[in-house]
């Protein structure tokens, strides 16, 4: 997932888990993330699960606004996702 060039990038994706995975793993949302709580999400879960598929056709289009916390990162939430 991380070695894509920025076009093939899977970031934004929008997963769809067994709740069986969700309530053996334990899975929760970190809140205390500001950003990447999605990513670590799913990162998390195929840890758990060992395999993902994705659909090639998109279901949705993503749009960065100026200012959104995704589109300019602050140093202090980049290193939230760090630890």
């Amino acid at each position: 997932m991380l070695e894509r060039s920025r076009d093939e990038a899977l970031g934004y994706l929008k997963p769809m888990l067994r709740r069986s995975l969700v309530q053996r793993a334990g899975l929760r949302y970190r809140e205390e993330l500001r950003i990447g709580e999605d990513f670590y999400f799913l990162a998390t879960a195929l840890a758990h699960a060992g395999y993902a598929a994705t659909e090639p056709e998109p279901g949705y289009r993503y749009q960065v606004r100026p200012g959104s916390i995704s589109s300019e990162l602050a140093l202090e939430n980049v290193l939230g996702m760090r630890r």
